[in-house]
């Protein structure tokens, strides 16, 4: 496991267990499989590399959907659960890095500062979004691009 992979898993841990607190155990999404949210042919195309087929698993938290490409320098995290405005907002409010981004989403999204997810909010589902690119070739700014084109995607299947 690389350094920035372990920063995000703990990052998006930490985020996990406030949201968690927060929302007094709201469930994953019964509702929607984020790998129908979001197929392979769409993530290769905006990630722009092969990908493999992605691994699906859920932790009673969130329903996830995991892209990786084959040598493991690029990935997709797509998660999905039933949740509350109310609770997103204030799981935004209490994690104090969230910050609002791209109103084209029409929807409830923020960015996190620390760990570059993406997390959107409609319709009942939060989603958290993180694209991940570990050969140098992008930047920040690059990756919430892609992960603005996977959340118009995915917020499209609602």
């Amino acid at each position: 496991m690389t350094g920035s992979t372990l920063f995000f898993r703990t990052t998006l841990a930490a985020f996990c267990l406030l949201a968690a607190a927060a929302a007094m155990a709201d469930p994953p999404s019964a509702r929607l499989d984020p790998c129908a949210l979001v197929n392979l042919a769409e993530a290769q195309a905006v990630l722009g590399v092969p990908l493999v087929p992605p691994k699906a698993s859920d932790d009673g938290l969130f329903r996830h959907c995991v892209y990786k490409s084959a040598d493991q320098r690029h990935y997709l995290y797509v998660d999905a659960r039933d949740q509350e405005q109310s609770v997103f907002e204030r799981g935004m409010k209490l994690h104090g890095n969230g910050l609002p981004v791209d109103a084209s989403l029409g929807s409830d999204a923020y960015t996190d500062s620390g760990s570059g997810t993406l997390l959107v909010w409609k319709k009942g589902v939060g989603l958290n979004i993180l694209v991940g690119d570990q050969s140098g070739n992008r930047s920040a700014a690059k990756l919430l691009e892609a992960e603005v084109k996977i959340a118009q995607i995915a917020l499209a299947r609602f």
